[in-house]
């Protein structure tokens, strides 16, 4: 018990740093395009949009969604697990 424990407390840890970086990138991201005239911000919202419209499609095809994790860290080759889906 105390074991799960630990590894939730260290779960949650890693989440809340993750949640902090995460923001600190956005808001040095939002501060260097607020200083930027509009044909450059447009550039960059261009990229974003772009970006993550690929990293989407990537998803999406790799069908990351069906994966379950615990399977992934089961498994003895992740060839395992993506030949069963």
């Amino acid at each position: 018990m105390q074991d799960s424990i630990d590894s939730f407390v260290r779960l949650s840890a890693a989440m809340s740093a993750y949640s902090m970086q995460r923001r600190t990138v956005d808001s040095m991201t939002d501060a260097l395009t607020a200083q930027r005239d509009a044909s450059k911000k447009q550039t960059v919202e261009n990229i974003s949009s772009l970006s993550a419209d690929v990293v989407g499609r990537t998803f999406d095809t790799l069908n990351a969604s069906r994966l379950n994790p615990l399977d992934l860290v089961q498994a003895k080759a992740v060839g395992e697990v993506l030949a069963s889906h």
